[in-house]
């Protein structure tokens, strides 16, 4: 499994033409913008991207750390969910991801627990 290097930015890029050059050798964990409104059209076919397996996030720095709280990762858990839960039936929620259900709930695990997140979206 690749996971771009948060120095690096939200790039997927190489990881994705190494997924497609060796596709049962790697796959990705992407990257992305969180804070930029033009990411949120980018879930639903976040999959569709071949070698794509899920979303990786990181909040080290002190830009990103307040995201978890202020609002800016918000819109996120809703997004994919609906694309966990169209995938496949209602209610299924995001199967893998370590958040517990609810906004609140999820920003206050994330306070506590390590700075980044890894979910995968199943097909």
């Amino acid at each position: 499994m690749i996971v771009p290097p948060s120095w690096e930015g939200d790039r997927n890029d190489l990881a994705l033409e190494a997924a497609r050059l060796h596709p049962r050798r790697f796959t990705v964990m992407g990257r992305l913008a969180i804070e930029r409104p033009v990411s949120r059209a980018l879930v639903a076919d976040w999959k569709k991207q071949p070698g794509m397996l899920g979303m990786r996030f990181t909040f080290h720095t002190d830009l990103q750390r307040p995201w978890l709280t202020d609002g800016t990762a918000d819109w996120l858990w809703p997004a994919a969910e609906a694309r966990a839960d169209s995938a496949h039936g209602a209610g299924a929620g995001v199967p893998g991801s370590t958040a517990p259900r609810g906004i609140e709930a999820r920003s206050k695990i994330c306070r506590r627990s390590a700075p980044s997140r890894s979910f995968r979206m199943w097909p």
